[in-house]
């Protein structure tokens, strides 16, 4: 009976040995782990914190992991705002790498001296005569070709390249979209939008831009030309 009576004095003195951890974390997808232990990813709210010291730590591949020693109240709500950096590598002081030598072949002893070749007698050489048509014998000159024609294709292929990464770009940025759509939290969603999404749409929009206008410039390029004597794709002439 006297057991019973010290359980219900512990219960009134503490009521609620539980509390409240808010983790506002960035990049989205960071690990959280508490007291050693992962707990899930990204922005989350964790209720059953026991009363106590705890170490709470944020990691992702890429970034610099983060850790933050705090003490759990009963009954209180914690909060712990984080935002992981980004690695860089040190090319300062990484070791510069030296070739290595290369092997020389060894003399072979056993090997018979060669005996040298008697020179041979050399004839006389005669000059070629002059010919009688010095016009026969120039070379002929190649056409100049028009230096309009290779800024054309210049532009045009740099104008399909912009087309095919904006192409890229929407198809990862559809992808972000669905992810974003898919997110209960709209604080997690939220950071996907600003993080992912935004961006992605951001260089569709100026990729396609640049397609466009380019391959527009081109067309006019193409039309205004003189190919005349210029030789592109292998045909000759104007076309």
């Amino acid at each position: 009976m006297s057991g019973v009576v010290l359980m219900g004095l512990a219960w009134a003195a503490d009521p609620d040995p539980w509390g409240t951890l808010v983790i506002d974390v960035a990049p989205f997808h960071a690990t959280i782990e508490l007291d050693g232990e992962a707990i899930g990813q990204g922005s989350m709210t964790f209720d059953e914190v026991a009363v106590g010291e705890h170490v709470v730590s944020a990691t992702a591949d890429g970034y610099q992991g983060a850790s933050w020693s705090f003490r759990q109240g009963a009954g209180q709500t914690v909060k712990w705002t984080v935002r992981l950096e980004g690695q860089t590598v040190d090319t300062a002081t990484a070791p510069a790498l030296e070739p290595e030598p290369e092997p020389q072949p060894e003399p072979d002893e056993e090997a018979e001296p060669q005996e040298e070749a008697e020179p041979q007698a050399s004839l006389p050489i005669e000059p070629d005569p002059e010919p009688s048509d010095p016009a026969a014998s120039a070379a002929p000159e190649e056409p100049e070709r028009s230096g309009s024609v290779a800024a054309n294709l210049a532009v045009t292929a740099l104008s399909v390249g912009a087309g095919g990464a904006a192409v890229w770009y929407y198809g990862e940025a559809k992808d972000a979209w669905a992810f974003y759509d898919a997110q209960s939290n709209k604080q997690i969603a939220d950071q996907i939008y600003e993080e992912r999404v935004r961006p992605l749409r951001n260089a569709t929009y100026a990729l396609g831009a640049v397609s466009a206008a380019g391959l527009g410039m081109s067309g006019v390029l193409w039309f205004t030309a003189d190919t005349s004597g210029a030789t592109v794709l292998g045909v000759n002439g104007r076309f």
